[in-house]
């Protein structure tokens, strides 16, 4: 039986964790911002005032955390990339981040982000979590069509 666990991130993770990375977040992290998934990882881990790393057994399964907007606070880009074994687990993961997801709304109650029109499993993923998907529009480095995506929590 396959042991989940939910760890701080480290930068460490970040790099065991790029060249595992699934297609369709590859794909979204390039045309969003034309980096590379390590890149894209540290930079997600260092600028984030939290952030986890999803474990089953020993291997990474997914990263997410929260990127304040600003130092005002309030606001924060949420985020979460994974590899093929975050969706072996899916149901594992999506009931412990329903939790995360409420840790930090309590920190920032506007949580908010961009997803790729192509990725269809996050989108069903953060439509399960309780964020609202909006109409595609072009966004990022590349134009293509993406998903704004937000969540309220009222406090």
């Amino acid at each position: 039986m396959a042991k989940p666990s939910v760890i701080p991130a480290t930068l460490e993770h970040a790099e065991a964790m790029a060249p595992n990375l699934r297609e369709c977040d590859r794909q979204e992290i390039w045309a969003a911002s034309r980096q590379y998934p390590r890149d894209s990882l540290r930079h997600a881990v260092m600028a984030s005032s939290c952030a986890w790393t999803g474990m089953v057994d020993d291997d990474i399964a997914c990263m997410f955390g929260v990127v304040p907007q600003s130092l005002m606070g309030g606001s924060g880009f949420v985020w979460m990339l994974g590899t093929p074994l975050v969706e072996q687990h899916a149901v594992m993961f999506l009931r412990r981040n329903r939790a995360k997801v409420a840790e930090m709304a309590s920190q920032f109650p506007y949580l908010h982000n961009y997803v790729d029109a192509r990725n269809e499993t996050a989108i069903r993923w953060l439509r399960w979590l309780g964020f609202t998907i909006h109409d595609d529009e072009p966004y990022g480095a590349l134009g293509l069509p993406f998903h704004h995506f937000e969540m309220r929590h009222h406090v």
